[in-house]
């Protein structure tokens, strides 16, 4: 309490730029004092968020529906590729013409041949035996067939007769020999026999071929070779569709 009761006297005795000097601290620390109650009586104001102002308007997204899966597509069954014609298991049917190119000592030439008629059973039979007379009968279990062919000349020149057609019957080949039958002709079924030099010329024919009487099909083939060798024949069916 003295101290402050003598400051006065002391502050008198000051040199005037110690007096400035004090003059400057009281004031400093007089607005430190002061501060204090205003900082503590003034509200706090919230610092404003930062907020990006993008100037787009916010669309509520709509849910984009899920793609439905596909299902994978099922096996769709192929054709089965159409077989070749005139085959053993697939050969040319009645009146059904082939396309073929026949050699013949060494002469080449192009031809449509087609199985056009089959006779068979009782009429075949009678027919050969009205022929002549010596024709022999057919073996057991068998029958005559007649088979009427047809061929039409397309390129070159044609020599062709009834030797070169065999006929197989329950996996047997025969030929114009096997047996013999004679004078066809005179029953009124003229022998197989061609000998073509125009183009789109043709002409038809017999030819008698014993066959097994439970072959439903026997077929006509054309291209055996020596030995019989079927590997490059065409086969021709006698039995209609």
């Amino acid at each position: 309490m003295q101290t402050i009761q003598q400051f006065p006297s002391w502050f008198s005795k000051q040199k005037p730029s110690g007096k400035v000097f004090i003059g400057c601290v009281g004031l400093l620390i007089f607005l430190c004092v002061c501060s204090i109650p205003i900082t503590l009586l003034s509200p706090s104001t919230p610092k404003p968020e930062n907020v990006l102002n993008t100037g787009l308007q916010t669309v509520e997204s709509t849910s984009t529906p899920k793609s439905t899966n596909t299902p994978k597509p099922s096996n769709t069954p192929r054709p089965s590729p159409t077989p070749e014609s005139g085959t053993m298991t697939h050969p040319y049917q009645i009146q059904e013409i082939a396309k073929l190119t026949h050699t013949y000592l060494g002469n080449v030439s192009e031809i449509d041949f087609q199985v056009v008629q089959v006779i068979r059973g009782q009429e075949a039979n009678v027919a050969v035996k009205q022929a002549n007379t010596f024709n022999d009968e057919p073996s057991q279990d068998m029958e005559y067939a007649l088979i009427r062919v047809k061929v039409t000349l397309t390129k070159g020149t044609l020599k062709m007769n009834d030797n070169e057609i065999y006929v197989a019957s329950n996996g047997q080949l025969f030929d114009a020999f096997t047996p013999l039958v004679c004078c066809i002709d005179e029953a009124g079924y003229p022998k197989f026999e061609a000998n073509l030099i125009l183009p789109n010329a043709s002409t038809e024919g017999w030819i008698v071929r014993p066959v097994f009487i439970n072959d439903l099909n026997p077929l006509v083939v054309l291209g055996v070779k020596s030995g019989n060798d079927i590997s490059d024949a065409i086969f021709f069916a006698t039995l209609y569709p």
